[in-house]
This record gives structure tokens, C-alpha cells and sequence, in this order.
């Protein structure tokens, strides 16, 4: 209900999918440290490490936010990824 999950246009790996709010938040930085807040980025990594097993069961999984400024979309999105990367991938993006 509060999360929606897709593939990345993208992909940087074998299955790379974005996790995002449906409440708009532009990105890490409007965070606080809440209780609402912490539980919906572990509702994020949750719901990213379960797709990510029902898709690729027991390939190892990354899971990571773009920090500013390295944001290409304003909106908080987190990616969770099914390694290993592909060849060119720039993996230093994914903290």
C-alpha cells in the first residue's frame, strides 16, 4: 500500500528494481529520524530483499540510495539490486 516496486530503465545488474514511497519525499535528506521514517526504510529494504528473492532466489543482493547530487530523479527511491553488476556499471552511484 505504501510502497511501489518496478525494474530500473537502466538495469546495473542481472534484476535491478526501484523501491518507492507513494508519499512524496525528494530524497535522503528529508528523512528524520523517526519513528514513521525508520520504519517506512525498513519497510523499503524488506519489501526490496523479498522481490529480489521471489525474482533471483539466492543471488546476492545490494541494496542502496543515491545520495545528493547525485540524484536523477526527485523523488526517494531505493534501488535493490541482484548481483553481480554488469560490465560498465557504475557501482560507486549505489551507497
Amino acid at each position: 500500500e505504501r510502497l511501489v516496486v518496478f525494474h530500473d530503465r537502466t538495469p546495473a545488474t542481472q534484476c535491478h528494481l526501484q523501491v518507492v514511497p507513494r508519499r512524496h519525499i525528494k530524497n535522503l535528506d528529508e528523512l528524520r529520524p523517526t519513528a514513521a521514517d525508520h520504519g517506512l526504510l525498513l519497510e523499503m529494504m524488506a519489501t526490496g530483499q523479498r522481490v529480489l528473492q521471489e525474482l533471483h532466489t539466492g543471488a546476492p543482493q545490494q541494496l542502496g540510495f543515491h545520495r545528493p547530487p547525485f540524484n536523477s530523479v526527485l523523488h526517494l527511491h531505493m534501488h535493490a539490486m541482484a548481483l553481480p553488476f554488469r560490465p560498465g556499471a557504475a557501482r560507486w552511484k549505489y551507497v
